[in-house]
């Protein structure tokens, strides 16, 4: 043999070894059904490796997770939500938090928070973090501790032991925002304590940031019981009203008066049973675990309707025959009206709160049906309108030029279908209210509206007795352009304008001589361009966790904020013109603006960069080719958020902004 043929063969030995060596352990890790990954660690890796410890008898995962891929068709959007999630990386090594109980300390990032911390259980803690700070986006939220965990590779075998409770109301919580209902963060996180690492599930706690986190207004919050338990503690005003209302509606929902479909939101309890279904026909065990019943549910101060929340992670003590079973009450019939024309919530129904309510639009002279098209048109002609008009879904309402439309005695236009209201310069569409109480609600619509050369004129914001919009004019989940339209003059209300949920564009325009705000953008997406803003009374522009851009556009006399940006929006202004006003541009709350060519002129404060809201945190802030004139203050700014001019970064120069501009 050759000194090569030496020097080779123990090389040849060693490559068919390791051949070997991985060939078995492939038999072997899919016989245990473990896949190995470097850096994705998904809930079926998690839970079949669980199910198959022998040393863990007691964990019951029922059938593998794996084969929730199969089980459904590809068709069916539950079964790519659930493929989804798999495949989803749920533990995140870098999250990691140590805990000092006697300091009452928690850091993370070699950040110390504040905390008060309950005990609920052994293993369960309440947290709160004090002192207006917040963690990963949280002031409130609840550790449930698996169990310790002794070093890294430790990580699946501790894994298994998750229970199937806790893993089933993550999964349900998963699929809820796959399904754009209402869910409640969750995850899973590393604590250390006293040289322990310890394994837990991190969830959000059910208040006003999770409904914000969810892109929903303050609202009620309420456990599924007969009497209703409100979970709110602080109580006010519009809470209170809220929750009178509420009781009313559930009431007379138990009692027969008022259908299901008129009090729960159809389209949303549909997706949950949907959810909830599915599960207890995959796992034989998923009903022993989970009551499908007992979950938490929020009243939307805006449609008037209840939705359902997803599951906490922390046991009620309530005893399950104060528990109301919805499903059974929501009949075949009533998921069948998610298309009915007549779909309209309960508190319309009620005779002492809405005396003047007519069940639907055919009652008004100036209303004119072409069903062949589903068009609803509003007549030329001018028009009071005393009584509430509603609008059912699967319409389009239309209203020629020159149509004059004057909302008295507290009515409403409420359309749960788009409008199409197309004026002319010569001949505008003009929507009034003499007495200064009337309003419009748009909301829920599947199609665009068009708003072309309309004038509003002394509206109102809509409310009843427990029931009040923020704007005089408000666009919920309903997309919408506006071009050449006036806003005047408003008389009540935060808002002339309030667009939620939707994509809109506001071209053209103006706002002039409004009561409060003139346009507020909750979670919307938009343009608004070659705009006025005159005499307003508050803020111009208001946004909160949108996305905007905003140009040529002209604000004089804004009592408060010119623009006003906040909670996590991202808003580019370029050509902006901001005169005798209290406050150029506001950015707060880890919101981004992007600013140019911006001129600041007779104002007393020209631009803030601050963080208000101890959920959130400070705000960035840059402006190019900016110019000021005759300002009291150039700029004010707080530690944390940026500010930059013309590429040069601004040096701190205030604290607690919130207190001197609130």
């Amino acid at each position: 043999m050759s000194k090569t043929s030496c020097k080779i063969l123990p090389v040849i030995i060693g490559i068919i070894f390791i051949l070997a060596i991985i060939f078995f352990f492939d038999i072997y890790s899919s016989q245990i059904g473990f896949r190995v990954q470097a850096d994705e660690r998904s809930v079926s890796d998690i839970h079949e490796r669980g199910r198959l410890k022998n040393e863990m008898p007691e964990i019951k995962f029922g059938k593998s997770i794996t084969n929730l891929k199969s089980k459904f068709s590809k068709s069916d959007k539950l079964a790519c939500s659930v493929s989804s999630i798999l495949d989803t990386n749920v533990f995140n090594q870098t999250t990691e938090f140590t805990l000092n109980k006697e300091k009452n300390i928690l850091t993370y990032k070699k950040e110390n928070y504040p905390i008060k911390m309950v005990n609920i259980t052994e293993n369960l803690f309440d947290i709160k973090i004090k002192k207006k700070k917040n963690l990963l986006g949280l002031r409130s939220f609840y550790l449930l501790e698996i169990s310790a965990l002794y070093t890294e590779d430790d990580i699946y075998s501790t894994l298994a032991i998750l229970s199937t409770n806790v893993f089933y109301k993550m999964l349900i919580n998963e699929l809820a925002k796959k399904e754009e209902l209402t869910y409640l963060r969750t995850n899973l996180v590393k604590l250390k304590h006293r040289h322990k690492l310890s394994l837990c599930v991190l969830q959000e706690d059910i208040d006003k940031l999770m409904l914000e986190n969810n892109n929903k207004r303050e609202g009620i919050i309420f456990k599924n019981y007969y009497p209703l338990k409100v979970l709110q503690d602080k109580k006010s005003p519009k809470t209170e009203k809220q929750k009178l209302l509420l009781e009313k509606l559930h009431t007379n929902f138990l009692t027969g008066k008022i259908a299901a479909y008129k009090i729960f939101d159809i389209k949303k309890f549909t997706k949950y049973h949907n959810i909830m279904e599915k599960l207890a026909n995959q796992y034989n065990d998923f009903l022993s675990y989970i009551n499908p019943h007992e979950f938490y549910l929020y009243f939307n101060p805006i449609t008037g309707l209840i939705e359902p929340i997803g599951f906490s992670i922390v046991e009620s003590k309530e005893t399950p025959k104060n528990i109301i079973d919805i499903f059974s009450n929501i009949t075949p019939k009533d998921l069948k009206r998610k298309k009915d024309s007549s779909l309209i919530p309960g508190w319309f129904d009620i005779k002492e709160i809405n005396p003047y309510f007519k069940k639907d639009f055919k009652g008004f002279e100036f209303i004119k049906e072409i069903s062949r098209k589903n068009i609803i048109k509003i007549k030329s002609g001018t028009w009071n309108i005393a009584n509430d008009l509603i609008i059912p879904q699967n319409n389009i309402v239309i209203a020629d030029k020159g149509t004059k439309l004057n909302l008295i005695n507290n009515a409403k236009i409420i359309s749960f279908s788009p409008i199409r209201f197309k004026g002319n310069q010569d001949s505008p569409i003009i929507i009034d209210s003499k007495d200064s109480s009337g309003g419009i609600l748009i909301l829920n619509t599947d199609k665009k509206s068009l708003l072309q050369h309309v004038t509003f004129k002394n509206l109102a914001n809509p409310k009843i007795s427990g029931w009040e919009q923020k704007g005089a004019i408000t666009f919920y989940e309903s997309d919408v352009d506006i071009k050449n339209c006036n806003f005047i003059g408003n008389k009540n209300g935060d808002d002339y304008l309030n667009i939620f949920g939707s994509n809109f564009s506001i071209i053209d325009s103006k706002f002039q001589n409004t009561f409060a705000d003139a346009f507020d953008a909750d979670f919307s997406k938009g343009i608004i361009k070659n705009t006025i803003f005159q005499a307003i009374r508050n803020d111009a522009i208001d946004t909160s966790a949108s996305d905007i851009k905003i140009s040529n556009i002209i604000i004089n006399k804004a009592a408060d904020k010119a623009i006003s940006i906040g909670e996590r929006s991202n808003i580019k202004l370029k050509n902006i013109t901001i005169e005798n006003s209290n406050i150029g541009i506001a950015g707060k709350d880890l919101s981004i603006v992007k600013a140019k060519n911006i001129k600041i002129i007779n104002c007393e404060i020209g631009v803030t960069a601050f963080q208000k809201k101890a959920e959130h945190g400070p705000a960035k802030i840059y402006l190019e080719k900016l110019i000021t004139k005759n300002l009291s203050t150039d700029y004010l700014l707080e530690k944390d958020s940026e500010l930059f001019i013309n590429k040069h970064k601004q040096k701190v120069n205030a604290k607690k902004l919130r207190k001197k501009l609130y």
